[in-house]
């Protein structure tokens, strides 16, 4: 039960991110957009890797939770993002 609600959750704070990076990426120039994606790419893996932590085992939901909390944070970060 906890996982789903972490994933609903998830979810919304993915929308909200990849609402961010576009309002972002449309005041960018075309060398800084190409930064930015790289940035974000590298993020992602970051992320992942960072939520696969073996610690979590089993747990499901702590996984969900670590990336609804990393997602939720790069959000923040790009709402702030001064290129």
């Amino acid at each position: 039960e906890r996982t789903g609600c972490w994933e609903s959750e998830q979810q919304f704070q993915d929308q909200r991110l990849n609402a961010e990076y576009a309002a972002l990426r449309s005041r960018l120039d075309t060398p800084a957009k190409e930064n930015l994606r790289q940035l974000q790419l590298s993020w992602i893996k970051s992320r992942d890797r960072e939520c696969a932590n073996p610690e979590f085992g089993s747990v499901g939901w702590a996984a969900a939770a670590c990336m609804t909390n990393e997602t939720a944070k790069r959000r923040l970060f790009l709402q702030d993002y001064r290129p």
